[in-house]
């Protein structure tokens, strides 16, 4: 878990509910890397995903007034979305060398400006653990994306239009956030959650609209399971 030391007028008001999402740093999931810029131009880090990343925000921590860089593996190394704007995926050149042990920002993304302190958070694209996809809805809402197991937490940004939301849902709670806006929750509901995957339930353009394309990333729910015998011995050994 964590504490909660400052800011408590942002994060711990005593009148106000609050939503936190925690992601364990593990292979194949989720990773978090930080370096200091040397030149602006490309530059090739090193990941401990062990496999290809489908989904990066990168941010510089040590310099005002800079945006959020997003890669997601659909939109390709030639364009990159931001929570800093509600506008559709933009600029050549943002990304190179995605790969199950490197990745790299290109020179439209200024991810390496000389003495810079940045962070990225990485998600990988696992089979039944994380789904990094794009969906082109048609035929009205109810509209169903299969990602392959029940989530608990998605993020929805149409990438092709502008002035759309970023949506945050997960299973504890009916509504939406928008990562890019101070807004409270919203008290329309976007996406209904399925056993293998998501409904859209709303035609807001942020969400659904024909002839147009949506990135995703969806993280699944905890699976219960009965124990294997070799599960069992295992156990008991630790007793």
């Amino acid at each position: 878990g964590f504490n909660i030391d400052d800011f408590a007028a942002n994060i711990n008001r005593s009148d106000t509910d609050f939503v936190a999402w925690n992601f364990r740093a593990a292979p194949k999931f989720f990773d978090i890397q930080t370096w200091t810029g040397t030149d602006g131009q490309r530059r090739i880090l090193n990941h401990n995903l062990t496999t290809t990343p489908g989904f990066i925000i990168c941010k510089s921590c040590s310099q005002s007034g800079t945006q959020w860089y997003i890669y997601h593996k659909d939109l390709g190394l030639d364009r990159y979305l931001s929570f800093t704007t509600s506008g559709a995926a933009d600029s050549t050149g943002s990304w190179n060398s995605i790969t199950d042990t490197t990745w790299g920002v290109g020179t439209t993304a200024n991810l390496n400006a000389a003495g810079r302190e940045h962070v990225a958070y990485l998600f990988a694209d696992e089979p039944g653990l994380i789904k990094c996809g794009s969906y082109d809805p048609t035929g009205g809402v109810p509209y169903s994306v299969n990602v392959g197991f029940k989530p608990q937490w998605i993020l929805i940004k149409s990438s092709s239009d502008n002035s759309t939301d970023w949506i945050l849902s997960d299973d504890k709670r009916p509504g939406g956030l928008f990562a890019e806006l101070p807004n409270k929750e919203s008290t329309t509901q976007y996406v209904e959650y399925t056993e293998t995957g998501f409904n859209i339930i709303s035609g807001n353009a942020s969400s659904y609209k024909e002839g147009s394309t949506f990135i995703y990333v969806a993280i699944a729910a905890p699976t219960v399971r009965n124990l294997t015998q070799e599960e069992v011995n295992a156990t008991k050994l630790l007793f």
